[in-house]
């Protein structure tokens, strides 16, 4: 399971580290004038669900973990 968990972490990190990078690369492409944007509308649903998975594992790991808050009931209301 420790394992398994580690590397989800690894992936997930990896991801991040190359959305990174593309974004990085796109700014030098846009500063260079190489790149157009198009600016089109976006469902709100859409972003709101990529912060929501993109939270979901601290929220399980603050659920897990023990609570240390001097308000208790904080850690034990529901999230999301």
């Amino acid at each position: 399971m420790i394992q398994i968990d580690a590397l989800d972490r690894i992936l997930r990190n990896t991801r991040r580290l190359q959305k990174l990078i593309d974004d990085i690369l796109d700014l030098a492409k846009i500063e260079a004038g190489r790149l157009e944007l198009v600016e089109k509308p976006m469902p709100i649903t859409s972003l709101v669900e990529t912060l929501r998975s993109s939270l979901e594992p601290k929220k399980r790991r603050a659920r897990d973990s023990r609570c240390t808050s001097p308000y208790r009931r904080i850690c034990h209301q529901p999230y999301g």
